[in-house]
């Protein structure tokens, strides 16, 4: 498997990004194309994941999604190609990234409220977006409700 090849499908399969989008020139789309399905094949094969789904897209901009294994490990149905992946909390790393990307850029100040950026986003039980700093949102020490817990 190839390094590149296998870190997009790890990172696909884990749900960290979905879809995925690896580039390639107009005359090595084909080749790149079957290169990124091996991989999803091999996690899929090797039993790793149930499932993984990537788009490759070339240097014209023509898209071609890909998938692998299996919609419902109960019934087998094949994976769809343009699949949806439930990120959960997967989704925390990216946008704290961006987050303090908007710090060191400083268009976001981590001791702001989060009132200032979200206004009338965050109030009623459980918070109040007046009261609550980004750097609390992301150190998880806010004292907003875990959506499990109000769900």
């Amino acid at each position: 498997m190839l390094a590149s090849g296998a870190a997009l499908a790890a990172l696909l399969g884990t749900g960290l990004l979905a879809p995925a989008t690896a580039a390639a020139t107009p005359s090595h789309a084909p080749a790149a194309t079957a290169s990124v399905q091996r991989d999803l094949d091999s996690l899929v094969n090797e039993g790793r994941f149930p499932a993984v789904l990537a788009s490759v897209t070339d240097g014209r901009g023509r898209t071609r999604d890909l998938a692998a294994g299996v919609r419902d490990v109960t019934t087998g149905g094949p994976a769809p190609v343009n699949g949806r992946i439930r990120m959960a909390s997967n989704t925390k790393t990216f946008t704290a990234t961006v987050v303090l990307q908007l710090v060191a850029e400083r268009r976001i100040g981590l001791d702001q409220p989060i009132e200032r950026y979200l206004p009338g986003l965050v109030r009623g039980p459980g918070g109040d977006g007046r009261e609550i700093t980004v750097r609390e949102l992301l150190q998880h020490t806010s004292g907003l409700p875990d959506y499990d817990d109000v769900v």
